[in-house]
């Protein structure tokens, strides 16, 4: 398997807590409500780590089939938990029940936007890896530059896969997603270490592995050497 390209580097997952907690650090001695899927938890846990946390708080890890997806929220209102990491798609019914957003810094790490392939697969399809590539760099330029766009694209057969009853929920989607995207699809440094470490902690089986012999950025790397966003910026149709 070879990473191609990678579109977030940072969490987006946000922070919602009861009435008395304004800041990261009213959070000392706090019981912080977590998600129990995997991915989740061991994010949530390194984004403890990331804000110094992990030895000042206490976590209630609890499982989507308890309180439905995402609803981990549901245990700070009730006052089991202090705080919750949230999903920012499943944000508006815990602020509806009282609970508000804390600021708090995003952890640097490699979102659930990327593309990859099997290295056969690619190797036979190199014409069409170019033109998927040309196409992300031109979806990502619409995400930031042109919402008209993408809100009309995805009130069509998005909307209706993912059963967003209204727009006001299509524009939620696409804010969360606008919000987390980054400008070019390129891994920072920075969340591909991050990421590495997350992984390492939680799978001891891949502590040998080296996380570069999966990343293959040739493609993304040519739309760059040809300065491919930029033609985007100015004439909006590059060839």
């Amino acid at each position: 398997m070879r990473v191609l390209a990678s579109c977030q580097n940072q969490s987006s997952e946000r922070l919602l807590a009861r009435a008395g907690i304004e800041s990261v650090d009213d959070l000392t001695g706090a019981v912080i409500a977590i998600r129990a899927t995997e991915s989740s938890r061991l994010s949530a846990m390194r984004w403890l780590k990331f804000q110094r946390l992990e030895d000042r708080v206490r976590t209630l890890v609890i499982d989507d089939r308890d309180v439905g997806r995402w609803q981990q929220w549901r245990r700070t209102a009730d006052g089991a938990a202090d705080a919750v990491i949230c999903s920012p798609l499943y944000a508006p019914p815990a602020l509806a029940e009282g609970l508000h957003s804390v600021a708090a810094p995003p952890l640097p790490e490699i979102g659930s936007l990327f593309i990859a392939a099997l290295g056969p697969f690619i190797e036979r399809h190199e014409p069409l890896i170019r033109k998927l590539m040309r196409a992300l760099y031109r979806a990502v330029f619409a995400v930031h530059h042109d919402p008209a766009t993408v809100l009309t694209v995805m009130a069509g057969k998005p909307a209706e896969l993912m059963k967003l009853a209204d727009e006001a929920e299509i524009r939620l989607h696409y804010e969360s997603l606008r919000q987390t995207l980054d400008e070019r699809p390129l891994p920072r440094l920075d969340a591909l270490a991050t990421t590495v470490e997350t992984v390492r902690e939680g799978y001891a089986s891949l502590n040998g592995l080296n996380p570069l012999s999966l990343w293959d950025l040739h493609y993304v790397l040519e739309l760059e050497e040809s300065r491919f966003m930029e033609q985007l910026a100015t004439s909006g149709s590059p060839q």
